[in-house]
């Protein structure tokens, strides 16, 4: 059930004094067939979702202490917004009448209204490359994004005065089962239309939800998140932007990656605030620099914390990007190492359950582990920064080894990995 609930925590949104409910890409079925024209839209103050099947028919469904219910309802309290991306309604309440609703295998929602059995399940994504039309059909309510996305107008002149001498293709890997592919790759398709530049090639595909197919690609393009979207030259990649256009519009960052000049940009909260910053080098003992690690510390608008850090070592590159709370506690982690062609990424998320430490890479597929919130008690990274930095912030116990292959118990660790102080620079 952690995916159901996951849902409400990153996707939520509300206002004062009415209720936002927006978009999600969910399959439905009626009675064992496909309804692609059902909307569904989830809403955080009210902890459930808006089924709208079609102009006359929705259901509403709740979540109350891990329990789900159903109703249909008998008018629409809701106003929808242009090209149904959202709704608006006043706070609404769960019917008295309702049908309970089961959860399988913490993916799918299933119950009976009359004659009628229902099924909401997480989408699984096209698989594969396919065009933009397979694209529609999948997902129609991809479609309602694109059509509400406007570019933005300096962007598109700029990209209108830009000159390509060469053909360049757009190759555009994502999961239509993705938060942020649904909303990138909608804009970049949008902006691409309109611009309707002659030597601009796209290329679409798809990740399935199980990121084991198509490897050819995962493998062969080093995919560990998406979207990732690359542009070629002559078939050599010049530009590579994953997960979030840093400008928050993607037709503003196209014209650099369109010239080979894209660079990504550190990850941090727009109101971050920099308290700290350094590097440090290891040497052998001929006094030759075998290890270079830099680190920035931030404090963020929400009064926690956050930590960039990278290490260098021969051809081997590690990124490390940690969260904290505000007494230090971690609460996210991100560890990704390249070395050659071998590209390999472990990220942890802290919930009030559980930890969730997904790991994807140069072998097939996503490796999941799920450990009690007790272990996290004592966290060991490859930073010796963030080490030593954690190590000011906790009173001891249980020790996690986190690394780019996921995490371990390391009692071992505990007593000898974070001794030292660190002298930030200023």
């Amino acid at each position: 059930m952690w995916w159901l609930s996951m849902m409400f925590v990153f996707f939520g949104d509300s206002e004062a004094d009415r209720w936002t409910w927006k978009q999600r890409t969910f399959d439905v079925y009626v009675n064992g067939e496909a309804q692609p024209q059902a909307r569904v839209y989830a809403n955080k103050p009210f902890n459930g979702y808006l089924l709208v099947l079609d102009d006359r028919t929705t259901y509403m469904i709740q979540a109350e202490d891990s329990v789900y219910r159903a109703a249909r309802l008998e008018d629409r309290p809701f106003e929808e917004m242009p090209h149904r991306i959202s709704l608006q309604s006043e706070p609404l309440d769960m019917p008295a009448e309702s049908q309970p609703a089961k959860v399988i295998d913490g993916r799918h929602l299933l119950w009976r209204q009359g004659q009628r059995t229902l099924l909401m399940a997480r989408h699984d994504g096209i698989e594969g490359e396919h065009d933009e039309e397979r694209l529609w059909r999948h997902v129609s309510s991809w479609r309602d994004l694109y059509d509400a996305y406007q570019p933005d107008a300096d962007a598109m002149q700029h990209l209108g005065g830009l000159s390509l001498n060469e053909p360049l293709e757009i190759h555009v890997v994502y999961g239509t089962w993705c938060g942020d592919s649904r909303r990138e790759v909608p804009r970049l398709l949008k902006t691409l239309a309109k611009w309707n530049h002659p030597r601009i090639k796209v290329r679409l595909t798809g990740v399935a939800n199980g990121f084991k197919q198509p490897w050819e690609v995962i493998g062969g393009q080093r995919i560990t998140n998406v979207p990732t979207i690359m542009v070629h030259r002559e078939g050599k990649e010049i530009a590579r932007l994953v997960e979030h256009a840093p400008s928050e519009a993607i037709e503003k960052d196209l014209p650099e990656m369109l010239r080979g000049t894209f660079t990504a940009p550190e990850i941090k909260g727009e109101n971050d605030t920099l308290i700290s910053q350094g590097h440090q080098e290891h040497q052998d003992p001929q006094g030759t620099a075998h290890r270079y690690e830099y680190w920035r510390l931030y404090r963020t608008a929400k009064g926690g914390y956050r930590i960039n850090a990278g290490i260098e070592s021969g051809e081997t590159t590690i990124d490390l990007r940690l969260k904290c709370n505000e007494e230090g506690k971690p609460t996210f982690w991100e560890i990704t190492r390249k070395r050659g062609q071998d590209l390999r990424r472990s990220r942890g998320f802290v919930g009030k359950k559980r930890i969730t430490v997904v790991t994807r890479g140069s072998d097939s597929g996503i490796v999941r582990q799920d450990l009690p919130p007790g272990t996290i008690a004592e966290l060991h990274t490859p930073s010796p920064f963030i080490n030593r930095w954690l190590a000011e912030r906790r009173a001891g116990g249980a020790c996690l080894q986190i690394t780019e292959l996921g995490a371990v118990p390391c009692q071992e660790h505990a007593a000898t990995a974070t001794r030292a102080k660190y002298q930030p620079e200023k």
